[in-house]
């Protein structure tokens, strides 16, 4: 009876202790069982890539304080749980839906540090109290020497990461602050001095525009002759025509649209504009406008005289192109619709013979875009008595437009722009400056398109092409008294 009793009392131990050590996921080791005198706590799962868009791995990220989709961090914990390695990255970014899938449009966004491609650090981990997670911090300097810092909370299915950046060079010294866009001009000089907008085409070609009289009878815009003298003219000759006749001012338009662009050293760019959608009295949004973490900028090191706007993907994937155009959602698809060989109904003299199908030029110029949507559109600047001169880098400009004037003298698109500048221009308006000028603006553009091809140098025979130099950019002013924190 005696031995039973000790028999029972042993296998009851037995199960008590299998029990004990497989009630919980997860072993408390007294202090000092991960080295560093710190509760460690296994069997979380916390290796995986994270991203915003992931129920499994849950990422939430911020830069700098600021809500930031479109990432991804991958997490490798050592075997001890006293250390990570993370490294943040962008993700595969996909616009083909902005082309209604017809072309591809696909790239890989940077990091959440403006011009970083990927950057890895370490970071130290330290329990939680109730052993559910753990918070992190670590910092690394980048290749380019920007210091990059972070701290969180990781947790079984979801990664809560805050990231700072500290930016060598003195370019975001420099370009730190308010400015606001230059008042007005398009009255005095030419197009290339014009601001705030302003445009200087080194072509000596003669683009053969016509004179344009107001009814018919008195000169009022002499578009012959060279790029700048003709699109100097046009300007001026519009704000005629538009001020007279419809009480619009073209001078006035742009600044009624963008107030100021605010930079701040940590790669963040925000701009002030109006949403009012009325022209002569803008509504200029507060903080509650653009995000902060919408477009950044950063010094391309392979490059320091170029400085690249990126724009956030994420922004770009939920993009309606049609409604920006003024059409249906069936806009782009017409654009972008297959051709066919025989098909001369739209044009009895095709003007672009080497494509049967307009995609081909079109996904010529979207492989123009891809890496300035990838690494950001590389623009120069020049600063002198606190304005800033901004302009798209002069290669791309040129590329970009080489590329959109191929595609604007394709037969489909000829139409297609014809259905567009019917919905942009208010048939009233267009009516009044036709009447006005004996000219009907629609054929005239129409005329002009492979005017602007063939006055650029921009495709012979072959099609190669021998760029022009197209500089085209804004002119801001600093503001000297400007508040803005710079620190946050």
């Amino acid at each position: 009876m005696k031995n039973r009793f000790y028999h029972l009392l042993g296998a009851a131990l037995i199960t008590s202790l299998v029990g004990l050590s497989s009630c919980s996921d997860f072993e408390e080791v007294p202090s000092g069982g991960n080295g560093n005198g710190q509760t460690e706590i296994t069997g979380l799962d916390l290796n995986g890539e994270y991203e915003d868009d992931d129920d499994d791995y849950k990422l939430e990220l911020t830069y700098n304080g600021s809500s930031m989709k479109g990432k991804k961090v991958t997490v490798q914990v050592n075997e001890d749980y006293t250390s990570a390695y993370l490294i943040l990255s962008g993700k595969e970014v996909d616009l083909s839906n902005l082309v209604e899938n017809l072309m591809a449009i696909r790239f890989t966004s940077m990091s959440p540090i403006p011009g970083e491609k990927e950057i890895g650090l370490t970071v130290d981990l330290t329990p939680s109290e109730d052993g559910k997670s753990y918070t992190f911090a670590g910092s690394s300097t980048s290749p380019t020497g920007t210091v990059v810092s972070c701290s969180g909370t990781m947790a079984e299915s979801s990664l809560k990461i805050d990231v700072t950046a500290q930016f060598a060079g003195e370019l975001y010294n420099t370009l730190a602050g308010t400015w606001n866009l230059s008042a007005a001009n398009t009255s005095v000089g030419d197009i290339t001095t014009f601001t705030p907008l302003w445009l200087d085409w080194k072509s000596e070609v003669d683009l053969g525009l016509p004179v344009v009289k107001a009814l018919g009878i008195i000169k009022i815009i002499d578009l012959s002759g060279k790029p700048n003298k003709a699109l100097t003219e046009l300007m001026k000759g519009l704000g005629k025509i538009l001020s007279f006749e419809l009480n619009i001012y073209p001078e006035v338009i742009i600044g009624n649209l963008l107030k100021s662009a605010i930079a701040y050293p940590d790669g963040c760019m925000r701009f002030i504009y109006s949403y009012s959608g009325d022209l002569n009295n803008p509504a200029w949004c507060g903080e509650d406008g653009m995000e902060r973490n919408t477009v950044h900028y950063y010094q391309d090191m392979e490059n320091p005289a170029i400085v690249r706007l990126v724009v956030n993907p994420d922004v770009l994937v939920n993009l309606d192109l049609s409604s920006l155009l003024g059409g249906t959602s069936s806009s782009v698809q017409n654009v972008v619709a297959p051709l066919a060989v025989n098909d001369v109904s739209r044009s009895e003299t095709p003007l672009y013979e080497t494509a049967d199908d307009i995609r081909e030029p079109a996904q010529d110029l979207i492989d123009v875009l891809i890496p300035a949507l990838e690494k950001g559109f590389p623009c120069t600047y020049t600063l002198e008595d606190g304005k800033l001169k901004f302009q798209l880098e002069s290669t791309f400009t040129a590329q970009f437009l080489q590329k959109l004037s191929i595609l604007a003298n394709h037969p489909d698109a000829v139409a297609e722009i014809d259905n567009t500048l019917h919905k942009w221009i208010d048939s009233d308006m267009a009516a009044q400056i036709t009447e006005y000028t004996k000219l009907d603006i629609f054929e005239e553009v129409h005329k002009f398109l492979p005017k602007f091809r063939d006055a650029a140098h921009w495709a012979d025979e072959a099609l190669t092409i021998p760029l022009e130099n197209v500089d085209l950019g804004f002119m801001f002013e600093k503001e000297s008294n400007a508040e803005e924190s710079f620190t946050e």
